[in-house]
C-alpha cells in the first residue's frame, strides 16, 4: 500500500531537536516508510508567534536543514518539485517530500514568495494559529474578515507559479476568498469535518463541497480535538469523518493529513506512521472497495500534486 499524508510538522521538530529524518523518536522518520510500498510526506515549516521576530530567517534555517536530511539520505527520500518528481520518486522506491508553509507570514513581498517558490515550496495557508498581514485565522474570536489586499495579491501570484493554496487554520472568510481567487485545485490538508465534530478548525459541508469543485482535497487531521472535540479518540472517529465526507460526494476528495509532529496526543493505537494501516484495515472490514481504500491512502492527493509543472 502507498501512503500520501498531506501534512506532518516533522521539519520543524527535526530542526529544534537537532536529530536525523532516517531515524527520530518522533512521529515520523524514513526509516518506518518501509513498512509501505511507498509513501509521499508534505512537510510543513509553521510560523509560531514565539518567531515573530525573525520568522523569515526561522523558516529558511527549516528548510536548509531539512533539505540537508534529505541530501543526507538521497538515496531513500527526493525533495519534489512537481508531479514528475513525485512519479520518478516513487518508481526508483524512494519516499517523495514536499515542503509546505503553514502560516505565510515569512511572505512580505512577491520576491521573497519567489525564493521560497525556488527552495521548493509547493504549498502554502496564508496563516497558523494567529492572524497576519495576509489573512485572519479561524483561532480569532471574531475572525470576520478575510485575504487582506496584499493576500489577495499573494494568493493570485501563487495560482500563477503553481503554488497550491491550503485553507486549513483560515477562517470563514479567508476560505471564500481564497477560493474566488485560486485556479489551482484548493486543499485543507488537515481539516475534518464540523458536521461530525464541531470544532471551529473542521470544514462545513458546504465548505468540503467547495473543495470537491475545485477538484481539490480534505486530509484528514488525527488530532483528538478535532476528531471528536475529547482528548480521546479512536481509529473508529477517524472513520467516521471519512464516512461523512464520502455520503457527501467526496470519495474522490479525501486522504490523509495526520498532523504527526504537530500535536501532542493521537488516537488510541496510533503512535506514528508505522500504524496508519490500521485505519485502511478497519476501512477493509467495513466493506470498503480495495479501490477506495487506495484513493483515500493516496491516490487522491497524488490526482492533486501529479498536475504541478
Amino acid at each position: 500500500m502507498r501512503i500520501f499524508d498531506a501534512h506532518c510538522d516533522t521539519a520543524c521538530e527535526i530542526f529544534d531537536k537537532k536529530c536525523g529524518l532516517y531515524e527520530n523518536s518522533l512521529h515520523f522518520d524514513i526509516r518506518r516508510t518501509g513498512n509501505y510500498d511507498g509513501y509521499t510526506q508534505v512537510f510543513a515549516v509553521y510560523a509560531d508567534p514565539k518567531h515573530k521576530d525573525r520568522i523569515l530567517e526561522r523558516s529558511l534555517e527549516v528548510i536548509d536543514y531539512f533539505i540537508c536530511e534529505t541530501d543526507k539520505n538521497s538515496d531513500s527520500i527526493s525533495l519534489c518539485k512537481n508531479g514528475n518528481d513525485m512519479r520518478d520518486a516513487v518508481m526508483l522506491g524512494k519516499r517523495a517530500a514536499f515542503l509546505a508553509l503553514e502560516g505565510a507570514d515569512a511572505v512580505t513581498s512577491a520576491e521573497i514568495l519567489h525564493i521560497f517558490y525556488r527552495l521548493g515550496v509547493r504549498v502554502i495557508s496564508p496563516v497558523w494559529n494567529v492572524s497576519n498581514h495576509i489573512a485572519t485565522s479561524v483561532t480569532e474570536e471574531n475572525p470576520a474578515e478575510g485575504l487582506t489586499e496584499f493576500g489577495k495579491r499573494i494568493f493570485k501570484e501563487m495560482t500563477e507559479m503553481g503554488i497550491i493554496a491550503d485553507v486549513s487554520h483560515t477562517s470563514d472568510r479567508t476560505f471564500w476568498d481564497i477560493m474566488s481567487i485560486s485556479r489551482l485545485p484548493v486543499i485543507a490538508t488537515h481539516s475534518n469535518s464540523r458536521t461530525v465534530s464541531a470544532h471551529r478548525r473542521n470544514l462545513s459541508d458546504e465548505q468540503f463541497t467547495a473543495v470537491v469543485r475545485s477538484g481539490g482535497c480534505v486530509g484528514i487531521n488525527l488530532y483528538p480535538f478535532f476528531l471528536s472535540l475529547k482528548k480521546e479518540a479512536a481509529v473508529d472517529d477517524i472513520i467516521r469523518h471519512i464516512e461523512h465526507f464520502c455520503s457527501i460526494g467526496g470519495e474522490n476528495n479525501i486522504g490523509l493529513g495526520c498532523d504527526f509532529d504537530g500535536v501532542d496526543i493521537l488516537p488510541e493505537g496510533i503512535s506514528g506512521i508505522q500504524d496508519i494501516s490500521k485505519i485502511f484495515d478497519t476501512l477493509a472490514v467495513r466493506g470498503y472497495s480495495d479501490e477506495l481504500i487506495n484513493k483515500i491512502a493516496c491516490a487522491n492527493f497524488e490526482r492533486v500534486f501529479a498536475g504541478l509543472d
